[in-house]
Parts: structure tokens; C-alpha cells; sequence
């Protein structure tokens, strides 16, 4: 009871060091906390599925076109013949889910873009998500059933019920046979609707093998040979499809639990985290934790000297070093505690924010044994890195020279000028960190692409734009808008990879992997690509479907030199010859994650609902944007006009790395908070050390300049070292984050250099202020100090 009395009373005695010391070691806590929850939300994508240990998705793995690609894509006839055959395989059910945002109406004229997918009858007896109205055990059995989420069940009919409601979507009539609760943030599959395949076209009912466009999973046996497996797979495939025996492909059966964290895949839609950004925040978490309990040690070795005496008197009256030591801990375990106490009403408050920033939506759940456990290592691991080098200190101090009053400063400083000078290498290399992330996002969101995707609008070619002569009416129309320069249709987004066509130089070769890509005359003009040989289709009839155009990585494939116009190739996707009408310059269209594919341009074959009518506008937006929309409402008044732009469409392919930028940057911020606090801790310390020196340098003459620089030197020195130390930690850990990019900025040596700067400034900033007050002190005072 004593000594918890003395420890309030030191406490309140010393209220800026308490203060500090509770501050800082919040902070961390805080920072802990939420980066605990964040990783342990991103570790546990599907952890609603009992059997996720035996589900697996196939995936097509191998060389094409000279690269190593993996997909996503199967054939729809993959999985019935592999039931069939292979009795390792228990269960299977495919997904088609080709474009997000469909677009539905309700019975009273209300549109909603919703994203969900096709799905066989037995996808929620694989894939249990939770109903909240209505039974999923057979629910997709009937082609006319849909299954929607709470959030969609409330836009479209509010507080009604929603069961026995209908809703329509690309022409067909849908009944809400059930409810289900909003899919979690950590599963990799996200829908707001789910209809049945049984409701789409004869490719799927008939298990046809002619694309790759179904998206297949098996629940195996236990202890299935998985190895096995993938080879019976890739022997069905191959001897269904021959062609395929001309790539090096095998289809292979990945696990469910390892989906969200393979991010190289040419086609996949399925939801992916990183597991290379949850290792960099998992190691930030615990670096600003290191930080905040360096800080409370720093603290507490600077007060030891204002606590001498009470020490004294402690040993005087019999306590032993073991005593003291132990008091001591007792009282990190005190602050730690209250700290960690205050940490969580502060996580409860600002995971709003926190969610918005990372862009999850993460639940707490302060019960869970989860939750218990890590604030157990949290507590004890914190109390032990913040006590152990003071208790080291106390236990191995001088009884005789405590009992005198004799200075304990050089020990002190030794430990102190360590833990400063690695607060200063994490801190430098996260702020090298912080700027690098930056400078690749501004590279992936500015490069030149090789077409122009600014001020370009585009609509998906829903209901009456499906049609031909409809997309000519609008453009004739629209593009007497001086606003509105060009109008082109496409049959998908360019950031997508819609369709494939297997090419060959010749008849007889088919060896080939092609991005196809069908378009009208207008859309080089629109997105201002360059030729490098011959010119775009035009209007007349003499561009009939027979020709195509490629680009320079098409030709290189192909084993073409110039001239390119005029020569042949061969699709055995559509069993006809194409005639080469030009060849475009290379275009990063996909992620720069990904290198650029052989691209084969043609006229359109069909109108479809994934495609996208696309306006570049010229001059006055708001004007462009208001005639479209007025043409809109008179033509089509039976859909909106949900209109995006291009460009926001590409910055959204690098949301990912603005995330972790954003997490990073706060979380850089607040670290070099808490070693400022540190700073602030140790300038006081030095400051209080030499207050005598500094009256009598003072009374012989010595400027407040000189003396300042005498008190910054070795502030200076500490970053230094710990600059030289920092840059191969920070060179290593980001040339690896830059591995994830084909395309990727460069370390540049002024990364280094303003990092060191950044650094040192704010040592500078930090320690200023102390120094001033030391150096302009009145030398009188400063003689009579002690």
C-alpha cells in the first residue's frame, strides 16, 4: 500500500513526465490496437466457411505467348466432366461474373448498379452466407429466383419486405426468393445479388468447352492428392480441347484460403488483400509500440536523477537493489495499464476513421479470446520492453554512491543516447517508406499510359444502346455539340481483359494468346492512339469484319517485320482469317502491375451490355455533360444516366497502394510524434545535466550560438548514424514492396537525402526550443543550479 501512495505521489509531483509518459505509450496502444484488428480482419478472409480447408478454385497456370500467366477462367464443361470422372471430387459449382455493376430496376421505376454474379443451385450449399428471410439450401434451383443483400433490400423497397418482389436486370424478370446478410469485407467473393446460371444462355446449360469464362471450385475428400488432381484436370482439358496441347497450361486446384493473397493473376474478380502490406503494418505496429516504450524509458531515466534521494532513502531504510527493481516494475505495469485502458475508448472512437482510411470494415469484438490474448502479450510484452533497461539501471547501481547523492548521469546517457539513436532508424525508415509509396502511386496515376484517357466519359451500352443504328443516332445527334469531339463504342473498359482469341501466323500453328478487342472507327481517334503502320477501320464497307489491327507486341509475337499492312492471321476462336489494317503502339490499358499483352482489334461482332458507349469531351464539361443528359431523358426514359469518367476508373486500380499509402503516412506521422516526445525527454535531461556548465561557458564569454551548437552536436551525431544505418533497412524493404509492379519508379538518391533531412529537422525543431531556453538562461540562476 506504501508504495503504491509513493507512486501516485510521484506521479502527481512530477505531472509533465507522468503526462508524457501516459500520452505516448496511448498513442502506441492505439496504433497497435487498430493495426491488430486491420491484420486480423485481412488473415481471416472466408473464416464463415466451416469446410474452407477442402474447397479449391481451378486455375490455369503456365506459359503463353512467352510469359507466365495465371487465370482464373475454366470451361463451363470442366466441371460436370470432372465430377464425373474423378471421385476425389465431392462437390463442385461455377460462378459467372463478368462485369460488376448491372444494372436493376424495380417495379416503380427505380435504378440501382449493383454488383453480384451467376451462380450454379448448389453455390450456397458450398458457400454458407447467412439469410436473414427466405431458405438457400435450394434457391437457385429455379432460373427466376434472385438473392439479394440487406443494403440492396433497403434501396430498392426500403422498410417493406422485400420477399416475393420482383426486380428486372439485362430483360429478364427476377422474384426475391431471399435475403441475406451483407457479405462480409473479408471474403473474397462480393455480391449484393446472386441469380442461378440456369438462367443464362446455352453454354452453360449444355457444359460447352468453347471459352474460359466460368469461375469453377471443388470441395474435395479429405486428404486428397491435390497433385493428382491437377493432372487428371489438365488431362481432361487437353483431351477435350487438343489445341490446348500446343501451350505449356495445366489447370490446378488452388485453395480457397489462399484466393485474397495471390494478387498475379491475368483474370480474376475475386475480391484480394496483400500480404506483403499486412507484414510491412504488422512490423509498423510493433515499431511505434518499440517507440512509445523507448520513450517511457527515456522518460523515467531522466527523472531517476530527481529521484535520487527517494532511492536513497529506500536503500537507507533496507530495500535491496531486487526491492527496488521490482517497486519499479510494479509501476510500469500501473502506467501501462491506465495507458492501455485510455487506448481502447480512443480505438473505439476513431475506428470510423480508421475503416474509411483502410477502406475495410473491420468489427471489434473486446471479448473474444482473440482480443484477450493479444492484449496479454500487448500488456506484458509492453511492460517488459519499457521496464527492462530502467530495471537494469536500478539494479545495477552504486548503493554507496546513492546514499551520498553522487551523479548517476553517465549510465544514463549511454542507454539513452541507444534507444534515441534507434527511435531515429525507425523513424528514418519509415519516413523513406512514406515517400517512396507516394512516388510510386504518383508514378502509376501519371505515366503515360500511350492514349489519352482524360476527360473521357463513358455509359454501358444498356437496353436500346445494344442495338447498331441506335449508337449511330446518338452519335449523329451528340456530336453537334462543339463540346463533345469524338464518341466510340467499346466492347469492354480498357482496364478489363473481356475476351481472348487463341492466333497463329498460319492454319496450321495456333500458339498464340491474343486480348481481343472490339471496336468502332471512332475509338483510336477517341483515346488519341498512335499507328505506327497503317490507319484505323473506316466507315465504308470495304473495312469489313475480315480485317483486324494489332499492336507492336501482337507483331513481335507473331514473328512479323514491316511492312505489316496487308499480312494474315488466323483465329481458331472464330475459325477465319484476318487481314492486318494496322498496327498500334503499345498501350499500358491493365494495372502497370501487369505487362502488356498482344492485342487484336476488330469490328464488333455483337452488342453487349459489358461494352461502353465513350465520349471525349473537348470543351466545356458541364455543357457536354448537360446535352448528353438531355438526350438521355428523351431517348432512353426508362434507364438513368449513370455516367464515369475514365480516369477515375484507372485511379481506382491503385486503391490498394493509396491505402496503404494513406495507413502509412498517418501512421509515420504519429511515430515521429512519439519520438519527438523522445527528443523532448532526452534535450531535457542533457539540458539539466549541464545546466552548471552552460552558466559558466556563459560567464567566460561563450555566445548563445556557440552554445547552442554545443547542445545540438550530438543530436546531429545520433541522426547521422542512425541515417547510415536506416538507408540499406530502407533500400531492402522497398526494392522488395516494388517487386509487386511491372512498372515501378526509381530509388532515387534524393529519396535518401530528403528522408536524412526530414529527419534531422525535426530533431533540430524538437530539441530548439530546450536548447534555447538552457542557452539564454540567466548564468546567475544557472550557478546557483544544485
Amino acid at each position: 500500500m506504501n508504495h503504491l501512495k509513493s507512486i501516485f505521489r510521484n506521479a502527481f509531483k512530477h505531472k509533465w513526465t507522468t503526462a508524457l509518459n501516459i500520452l505516448g505509450l496511448t498513442l502506441g496502444f492505439t496504433c497497435s490496437i487498430l493495426l491488430f484488428f486491420w491484420v486480423t480482419h485481412e488473415l481471416n478472409y472466408d473464416s464463415f466457411i466451416p469446410e474452407k480447408g477442402s474447397l479449391y478454385r481451378v486455375n490455369m497456370d503456365g506459359s503463353v505467348n512467352g510469359e507466365h500467366i495465371k487465370s482464373a477462367g475454366s470451361f463451363p464443361g470442366l466441371a460436370a466432366e470432372a465430377l464425373h470422372s474423378i471421385p476425389e471430387i465431392k462437390k463442385t459449382i461455377r460462378i459467372d461474373k463478368k462485369k460488376d455493376g448491372n444494372l436493376i430496376k424495380t417495379n416503380d421505376n427505380k435504378f440501382f448498379r449493383s454488383n453480384g454474379f451467376a451462380a450454379d443451385p448448389g453455390f450456397f450449399n458450398m458457400f454458407p452466407f447467412r439469410a436473414i428471410v427466405g431458405d438457400l439450401s435450394n434457391i437457385l434451383q429455379d432460373k427466376s429466383n434472385i438473392v439479394i443483400d440487406e443494403t440492396l433490400a433497403q434501396k430498392c423497397f426500403g422498410d417493406q419486405s422485400a420477399m416475393g418482389k420482383t426486380l428486372q436486370m439485362n430483360g429478364k424478370v427476377y422474384t426475391v426468393a431471399a435475403v441475406v446478410e451483407n457479405v462480409p469485407s473479408n471474403s473474397h467473393l462480393q455480391f449484393q445479388y446472386v441469380v442461378s446460371t440456369l438462367s443464362l444462355g446455352h453454354n452453360w446449360h449444355n457444359n460447352e468447352w468453347g471459352g474460359d469464362f466460368a469461375i469453377t471450385y471443388f470441395q474435395t475428400i479429405e486428404n486428397a492428392n491435390i497433385q493428382e488432381l491437377n493432372d487428371k484436370l489438365t488431362s481432361i482439358v487437353k483431351t477435350r480441347i487438343p489445341r490446348m496441347k500446343a501451350y505449356d497450361l495445366s489447370f490446378i486446384l488452388q485453395p480457397v484460403k489462399n484466393i485474397p493473397f495471390d494478387n498475379d493473376f491475368k483474370w480474376d474478380n475475386s475480391k484480394k488483400t496483400s500480404k506483403r502490406n499486412i507484414y510491412i503494418l504488422s512490423v509498423v505496429a510493433f515499431l511505434i509500440l518499440f517507440i512509445a516504450c523507448v520513450n517511457f524509458t527515456n522518460l523515467f531515466l531522466s527523472s531517476a536523477l530527481k529521484r535520487k534521494k527517494e532511492i536513497g532513502i529506500k536503500v537507507s531504510n533496507g530495500a535491496n537493489k531486487a526491492t527496488i527493481t521490482k517497486e519499479y516494475l510494479v509501476e510500469v505495469l500501473l502506467y501501462v495499464l491506465l495507458s492501455f485502458a485510455i487506448s481502447l475508448l480512443l480505438c473505439e472512437g476513431v475506428l470510423p476513421f480508421f475503416n474509411a482510411l483502410s477502406g475495410s470494415v473491420i468489427k471489434v469484438k473486446y471479448l473474444s479470446l482473440g482480443f484477450a490474448f493479444i492484449s496479454i502479450i500487448l500488456i506484458v510484452g509492453s511492460t517488459l520492453l519499457a521496464g527492462v533497461l530502467p530495471a537494469m539501471f536500478l539494479y545495477q547501481l552504486n548503493i554507496v554512491k546513492v546514499i551520498k547523492g553522487s551523479r548517476l548521469e553517465n549510465s544514463k546517457a549511454k542507454y539513452q543516447k541507444i534507444l534515441v539513436t534507434t527511435q531515429f532508424v525507425i523513424t528514418t525508415v519509415l519516413i523513406f517508406a512514406m515517400i517512396t509509396i507516394f512516388k510510386q502511386v504518383d508514378y502509376l496515376q501519371n505515366k503515360n499510359l500511350g492514349f489519352n484517357k482524360e476527360n473521357t466519359l463513358y455509359v454501358f451500352t444498356e437496353g436500346k444502346l445494344q442495338n447498331w443504328d441506335e449508337q449511330k443516332n446518338l452519335k449523329s445527334e451528340l456530336l453537334r455539340n462543339p463540346s463533345i469531339k469524338h464518341i466510340a463504342f467499346r466492347a469492354a473498359l480498357p482496364t478489363e481483359w473481356a475476351n481472348g482469341s487463341t492466333v497463329g501466323a498460319a492454319k496450321d500453328k495456333y500458339d498464340l494468346n491474343f486480348e481481343w478487342i472490339q471496336i468502332d472507327e471512332d475509338y483510336f481517334d477517341l483515346a488519341d492512339i498512335e499507328f505506327i503502320e497503317g490507319s484505323r477501320f473506316r466507315t465504308t464497307t470495304s473495312d469489313s469484319l475480315n480485317y483486324c489491327i494489332i499492336n507492336e507486341k501482337a507483331a513481335e509475337l507473331l514473328g512479323f517485320e514491316a511492312p505489316y499492312v496487308g499480312r494474315s492471321l488466323y483465329s481458331i476462336s472464330f475459325g477465319k482469317e484476318y487481314i492486318i489494317k494496322g498496327v498500334t503502339r503499345n498501350l499500358n490499358t491493365k494495372s502497370l502491375a501487369q505487362h502488356i499483352d498482344p492485342c487484336l482489334y476488330t469490328k464488333p461482332l455483337w452488342a453487349s451490355n459489358s461494352g461502353v458507349m465513350m465520349f471525349k469531351i473537348g470543351g466545356d464539361r458541364n455543357n457536354a455533360i448537360k446535352t448528353i443528359e438531355s438526350y438521355w431523358a428523351a431517348n432512353y426514359p426508362d434507364q438513368p444516366f449513370d455516367f464515369h469518367f475514365l480516369d477515375d476508373t484507372y485511379d481506382a486500380l491503385y486503391r490498394a497502394e493509396e491505402k496503404t499509402r494513406s495507413i502509412i503516412s498517418w501512421f509515420t506521422f504519429i511515430a515521429l510524434l512519439l519520438t519527438s516526445l523522445g527528443l523532448f525527454a532526452m534535450v531535457h535531461f542533457i539540458s539539466e545535466q549541464r545546466t552548471k556548465e552552460i552558466g559558466i561557458r556563459k560567464v567566460n564569454g561563450a555566445k548563445i550560438s556557440e552554445i547552442l551548437a554545443m547542445l545540438n552536436k550530438d543530436f546531429i551525431k545520433w541522426v547521422a548514424i542512425a541515417f547510415v544505418l536506416a538507408c540499406p533497412i530502407a533500400y531492402y524493404a522497398m526494392n522488395k514492396w516494388l517487386e509487386n509492379f511491372a512498372y515501378k519508379t526509381e530509388l532515387s538518391w534524393w529519396i535518401f537525402a530528403l528522408a536524412g533531412v526530414l529527419a534531422l529537422g525535426i530533431a533540430l525543431l524538437t530539441v530548439s526550443w530546450q536548447s534555447w531556453r538552457a542557452a539564454t538562461r540567466n548564468p546567475v540562476e544557472a550557478l546557483r543550479y544544485e
